[in-house]
């Protein structure tokens, strides 16, 4: 019998400081991903992410304790090669092209989570940038 190669999947770390977001988050990544550690303020995050090194990191722009483009600059200078991917309540062109310009991966529209954060993931993880697409009404 030939064994099974064992499936590694992609380390998360995520930061919001709503706990309802972080419950969707879980249900939406659990099945792909390994939810490594969550956290409610952005130094935390930060040491989080300098601590396991995880491949991803899912972190609202907004924290409190340390603004998620601190922990975004103190990942680079620390030179962290984790992806990090912004979630923001605004649907902001300017915010999202300055978390890109910093060095994010990503930046998702909280409003559009459920859909867009699965699709943002798969292109990240394949090497692509990802920026949700502001909803026309």
């Amino acid at each position: 019998m030939v064994p099974k190669e064992k499936i590694v999947k992609p380390r998360v770390v995520l930061a919001d400081d709503e706990e309802a977001v972080v419950a969707l988050i879980t249900r939406l990544l659990a099945p792909e991903f390994d939810i490594i550690a969550s956290t409610e303020n952005g130094r935390e995050a930060a040491s989080l992410v300098l601590q396991q090194e995880p491949d991803l990191l899912v972190i609202d722009i907004g924290l409190p304790v340390l603004h998620g483009m601190d922990v975004l600059a103190l990942l680079r200078q620390k030179q962290s090669t984790t992806k990090v991917i912004f979630l923001s309540t605004f649907a902001d062109r300017r915010l999202s092209a300055g978390a890109l310009a910093a060095g994010a991966s990503g930046f998702v529209f909280k409003c559009q989570l459920y859909t867009d954060l699965p699709k943002a993931l798969e292109a990240i993880m394949a090497g692509a940038t990802f920026v949700s697409v502001e909803e026309t009404r």
